[in-house]
């Protein structure tokens, strides 16, 4: 456990101890400053996605273990304990954000200036977003060195999901697929990554809020392959990430590409499920569990589907018709309201008994009435007629 001194003046974001040594999952610390949020809700930008309506105090310690959302990077969760009092009971965190230069922990309690206190981290959602970021770093450094392939931005997603980067281009299936070869290979290197923090650092990516001359610049360098400034947790080394699996492209902001990828835990997860999940379609398909075989069945069996969809069509406008006539020989012949009701209709149905009557109808008094749905149920009625 690490202890970090009395100080008047709370760590700079950037020389947080988070943010020095992003494995720290415990930190005993004092509280500076503590003052209640404003009565307007406070949303945060991805770390929980909605607004604050009950109480809350804006906590600034003289240093955190608890990341402070940025870089892409969602906050951290995890628990203040109080150990000044008699009432250590843990508080739960759910948000940190960024002012400025100063870290400030959102807290569903109040607590006071010289308060002595312990954050712990929740370490499964720490390591999930090292993973995820470090994944992102290594994957924009393979695709810009080796595939001329820059990251113009990216997105981490929330719990299981898929993160993205966004290309200038649409990669092709030859480059997704050395580039995901490149990323295991260089999982396996294990290359060193490493966090410096130097004076003539370039400030060109640097939030517009922050302050160059008192905050710190880190920049991340994964080996010799990738050197980027960054303010997130990051990991050691290279194999932590365990893996990089790319998923699909699709077009965004006109010729830019949004490339999926998911990395680390998160990637076995989806992996394992992906297996599970074909298995069972598999045994639905009485085919083998070979993924090529499951997409070609399931390929049959939807241009089947379309198939009788496509006759089911052409059988129910051949309905249609003939209810048109019976419906006409009615009027005419005998001079009555006619009613055609058809469970399964759908609209295609009625049109085209409205294209077949329409015209006989008119100057006759009488009238079409077309319904659609179960008998004691719901559905359209349309009136054809005068």
């Amino acid at each position: 456990m690490a202890t970090s001194e009395q100080a008047s003046k709370g760590r700079v974001v950037g020389d947080l101890s988070c943010q020095s040594d992003s494995y720290l999952k415990t930190l005993e610390t004092e509280v500076i400053s503590c003052e209640k949020a404003p009565k307007q809700a406070h949303k945060s930008k991805k770390s929980n996605g909605h607004s604050h309506s009950h109480d809350e105090w804006l906590i600034e310690c003289a240093d955190s273990v608890l990341f402070p959302e940025g870089g892409g990077q969602p906050s951290d969760h995890g628990t203040i304990v109080p150990l000044s009092g008699s009432d250590q009971t843990p508080i739960p965190i759910k948000n940190v954000q960024r002012q400025g230069l100063r870290c400030v922990i959102y807290s569903p309690k109040p607590l006071s200036p010289g308060d002595r206190i312990r954050q712990e981290v929740d370490w499964k959602r720490r390591w999930d977003h090292m993973q995820q970021h470090t994944g992102q770093h290594l994957l924009s450094a393979v695709m810009q060195n080796r595939h001329d392939l820059k990251t113009l931005g990216w997105g981490m997603g929330a719990d299981e999901s898929m993160n993205y980067v966004d290309l200038q281009r649409k990669p092709t299936e030859e480059e997704m697929q050395a580039i995901q070869n490149e990323c295991a290979e260089l999982i396996r290197d294990n290359l060193p990554i490493r966090v410096e923090t130097p004076d003539d650092a370039k400030h060109d990516k640097l939030p517009g809020d922050y302050d160059k001359s008192d905050g710190v610049v880190r920049v991340i360098h994964i080996g010799d392959l990738d050197t980027n400034t960054c303010c997130g947790t990051h990991l050691s080394q290279t194999s932590h990430i365990s893996l990089i699996i790319l998923g699909s492209t699709q077009s965004v902001h006109g010729k830019n590409c949004r490339l999926s990828f998911i990395t680390g835990d998160r990637a076995i997860k989806l992996a394992t499920s992906s297996v599970s999940a074909i298995s069972s379609i598999a045994k639905l398909l009485s085919s083998s569990n070979a993924p090529s075989e499951v997409v070609s069945r399931t390929t049959a069996l939807s241009d089947t589907v379309t198939d009788l969809k496509r006759s089911e069509r052409k059988l129910l406008l051949e309905v249609a018709k003939f209810e048109s006539e019976q419906a006409i020989r009615i009027v005419v012949q005998n001079r009555m309201n006619a009613y055609i009701h058809r469970y399964d209709g759908n609209t295609d149905f009625i049109n085209k008994i409205v294209g077949e009557t329409r015209d006989v109808l008119q100057g006759t008094g009488f009238v079409v009435v077309i319904a659609i749905g179960e008998p004691k149920g719901s559905g359209p009625v349309v009136i054809i007629g005068d």
